[in-house]
């Protein structure tokens, strides 16, 4: 049987992913959506990372962490920050119909 915890987990998660994984071509064309694989990774990645550390780390080892090192604690606010910005601002894109060809690796659309 699963856990509360973990239920709550994949709700929040499918929430979360569901509206990001969907991306639309242009404004016009709300109904059409597509999944992008590189939000998938993205978003997998960050939660594999996240669970190893929740595992492996004591409980309060956050706030001791952003106690003991603000520098460093906001350095990795900002790399995952930059991590997850490819998977809201490419959507975003594309909803305005602006180009996403460096983001894909195709021609301009």
């Amino acid at each position: 049987p699963k856990s509360a915890r973990t239920m709550a987990l994949k709700q929040v998660v499918s929430r979360c992913i569901t509206p990001v994984m969907t991306s639309t071509r242009n404004i016009a064309s709300m109904t059409k959506h597509t999944k992008d694989p590189h939000a998938f990774a993205v978003i997998s990645s960050t939660l594999g990372l996240v669970s190893v550390v929740h595992v492996c780390q004591p409980k309060g080892w956050f706030k001791q962490f952003v106690d003991d090192e603000p520098v460093v604690a906001f350095s990795c606010f900002l790399g995952l920050l930059g991590f997850l910005l490819p998977v809201v601002v490419v959507p975003m894109r594309r909803n305005m119909g602006l180009d996403t060809s460096q983001y894909d690796g195709k021609e301009a659309h």
